[in-house]
């Protein structure tokens, strides 16, 4: 395999790795409301991290998505590297470390800032190790070589978030995870072993009560 195209898999793993997570946990959209004088605009935040070959964030970008609720404007106060407009033409306006977008007329507007990966703290950090043929080996050393390689994912509750950030998106991976045992279970079918309709009564309850708890705590997050 070529160089390049190994270290290119490796960079999309990595960005993939945290993408997932996030999606998984639903991290990445983070509703939450803006105030602008009197009238308040709905902004919607996903963030979006790439990772190096060892788990250390790379770059940072957020989209936002804004809706602007009767709002003539909508001022963000995020410290960018970069600001793109995804919607239409217009530049915003950046002063005293603001920047200012006019209402969209065709609806909700987006907006996508480039952030200082080293300011970013994610709920979970990332220690990413690889192996060729079994031995620990740096990833700028395997593009190019022969054998089987390795690539060990380590993914740990960051205790340096806020506490809010640490149990709430903890209790999305939880919930998450239950649901999807709970879906396993729903669609497993055992032909030799027919279930009871009790058997088949007590899996729905459950797997629906695993979908009320995860709405339950999405609505709390929300607020």
């Amino acid at each position: 395999m070529r160089k390049h195209s190994v270290q290119k898999i490796m960079k999309k793993t990595a960005a993939y790795t945290v993408l997932l997570s996030c999606l998984t946990t639903n991290i990445l959209v983070a509703p939450m409301t803006a105030y602008a004088g009197q009238a308040t605009a709905d902004v919607d935040e996903t963030l979006y991290l790439n990772l190096d070959y060892y788990g250390n964030v790379s770059d940072a970008n957020v989209v936002k998505g804004i809706n602007f609720n009767g709002t003539s404007s909508y001022t963000d106060f995020g410290d960018y590297l970069k600001i793109t407009n995804m919607t239409d033409e217009q530049k915003p306006e950046i002063k005293n470390g603001s920047i200012t977008f006019e209402k969209n007329k065709n609806g909700k507007f987006f907006f996508q800032g480039e952030l200082k990966p080293d300011k970013i703290k994610a709920p979970w950090t990332f220690d990413i190790t690889y192996k060729l043929n079994g031995v620990v080996t740096d990833a700028d050393k395997i593009a190019g070589a022969s054998g089987l390689v390795e690539m060990d994912i380590d993914c740990t509750p960051n205790k340096s978030v806020s506490k809010y950030m640490q149990d709430n998106m903890n209790n999305m991976t939880a919930a998450q995870k239950q649901l999807k045992e709970a879906e396993f279970k729903k669609l497993e079918v055992d032909a030799d072993k027919p279930k009871t309709y009790e058997q088949i009564l007590a899996e729905k309850e459950e797997y629906q009560q695993v979908v009320k708890e995860l709405a339950d705590l999405q609505a709390e997050l929300d607020k």
